[in-house]
Parts: C-alpha cells; structure tokens; sequence
C-alpha cells in the first residue's frame, strides 16, 4: 500500500506500491509520502550547475470566476477549463535548493493541491513531484539516470500502477490544501517572490 502524502486520499491505496518505470526520456514513480523529499535531495546532489525552482498552483478562485465568464461569452462547448498558475525561481544553486527544501520540503510535499520541482538550467534534467505521490524525472540522457530510483531502493516495474489507473467517476481522488505552521503554499508562493520566484504564465489544467 502506498503512503499517500497528507493533501491526498485515493479510494483504493492498497491497488498502489512503491516503483518507477521508465518511458522513453522519463522516469514516472510512485513514492512513498516519506520517501519524496530524499528523492528531491538525490536528485539536487547529483546537479553541479545552476537550477530553477517551479512551481504550479491553483488559479485564484476569483480569477477563475473570470475566465468561466469569457469561456460563456465566447459560447464555447463544455464545462469551462480549471487554470494553474506557474512560477519560476531562475539561477538557484544546488545548496540554495536544498535550503529551500530545509525550510519548506513539508508544506510542498504534502499539500495536495500544488506541484513543484527542480531543474537543470540548461534543460538536461527535470524532476517533479504532482498529485497522489506521483514523481517523474526527465533527462535528455536517460542513461545517466538509470540507476537514480535503484539507488534508493526503489523497484522498477514492468507496467507502473498509478493513482490515475484506479479513479472511476464513482470513486475519484481527493485534494486538498494544507497548512504546515499556519502557512500555505499560497503563502509559500508570496514569501519567495522577493527572493526571485516570479509569475511564468497560467495554463489550462490537464
């Protein structure tokens, strides 16, 4: 069974184990709720050039007020899109991404709501943790990231079950937001953008 991250339930979490599989230039991994953030850190240990730190949040109920309007004045088909607004924080080093995970590793990892992740500044690796413990890493050399899910003693799957595999429109997941000492990734998200974290765009949610 899964140890799923506090900010989400999943109806069957028994049908769920721990395991990565690899598709073409990424790695997809179900974690453990404990084991995400040393994963994070593995990944930030191995980099020796500047990162970026991303990320993605639920667009502001108001905001969504607004476009659902334009989407009906527009006469569009279907129920209107939900959005997500994304941030960067450009040129951080591996020991300041790591610092932030000192700080706020709790609050990102178990809120349910939100996704975040590191990259390579020069494109070459990415890793992201999204909802109900799910955690993918891209690399432009894979191979040189073969061995990072082993060497934390993770198993490789042949067919990787994830949380996505066992919603049905009778049994959905549920997200939700948290609060770590009082404080949001809301919150998270104001505090930083005087140390560089910056509004990137706002996308339609997949």
């Amino acid at each position: 069974m899964l140890h799923m991250v506090r900010g989400c339930r999943v109806p069957a979490p028994d049908a769920l184990e721990e395991g990565f599989e690899q598709k073409e230039r990424s790695f997809y991994a179900n974690l453990h709720a404990e084991h995400i953030e040393q994963a994070m850190r593995a990944f930030l240990l191995r980099q020796k050039e500047e990162l970026f730190f991303f990320l993605e949040l639920p667009a502001a109920e108001d905001e969504e007020k607004k476009l659902r309007e334009e989407w009906e004045k527009q006469n569009r088909e279907g129920d209107a899109p939900l959005h997500r607004d994304v941030y960067y924080w450009d040129g951080i080093t591996p020991d300041a991404a790591l610092s932030l995970l000192d700080e706020h590793g709790e609050l990102l990892i178990q809120d349910g709501m939100s996704f975040f992740g590191f990259g390579v500044r020069s494109f070459s690796a990415e890793i992201q943790k999204w909802k109900y413990n799910l955690v993918t890493l891209f690399a432009r050399e894979p191979e040189r990231y073969r061995d990072f899910f082993p060497g934390l003693g993770i198993p490789e799957r042949e067919e990787l079950t994830t949380a996505w595999d066992t919603f049905s429109p009778s049994t959905p997941g549920d997200c939700i937001a948290i609060r770590v000492g009082g404080r949001s990734v809301f919150d998270l998200a104001e505090e930083l953008k005087p140390k560089g974290l910056y509004f990137a765009q706002r996308r339609e949610e997949n």
